[in-house]
């Protein structure tokens, strides 16, 4: 090794002047801390072991949004349905009339508080119930833009 850095440190143009220097390195035992006690109890870790996802499948399906066009009342209870099951349902009333629509707004609006979600109205007939793990931030219709619902004030 001692010729190796003699050429490279003439090629650098230190040459003569370098001297050799053996230096001796000393290891120091080392202090084992741990009792064996507690070195026994750890299992051993497997390589090449299966790396498990943190979310669960039910937290997959929290995650999912359901877009219903109600053609009956009926059709409440599987949106409150929805909406117990921790999933977010965006209601479109466009093709109701306008009872129907304030019976189901009603019932939806009401099993949304019961399970502290919230509601917004995102369009002219369209609105968007989530569960109490979501959280629905800004306002998406200004007043300005508002469009006032055709079935809704046309019929009194």
């Amino acid at each position: 090794m001692a010729k190796i850095l003699d050429k490279f440190y003439n090629i650098m143009g230190l040459g003569d002047e370098y001297e050799e220097v053996e230096e001796r390195v000393v290891k120091e035992p080392e202090k084992n801390n741990f009792s064996a006690k507690n070195t026994q109890e750890r299992p051993e870790r497997q390589i090449g072991a299966p790396v498990l996802s943190l979310a669960s499948e039910r937290q997959k399906k929290d995650h999912k949004v359901v877009v219903v066009d109600p053609k009956s009342f009926e059709e409440a209870q599987s949106i409150a349905d929805h909406l117990k099951s921790k999933r977010q349902v965006i209601l479109n009333l466009e093709k109701s009339d306008r009872e129907m629509a304030q019976r189901i707004i009603d019932f939806v609006s009401g099993t949304t508080y019961a399970l502290n979600g919230s509601m917004q109205k995102v369009g002219a007939h369209i609105f968007v119930f989530a569960p109490s793990h979501v959280d629905i931030s800004g306002d998406i219709l200004a007043e300005s833009t508002l469009i006032r619902p055709r079935v809704w004030a046309s019929k009194g």
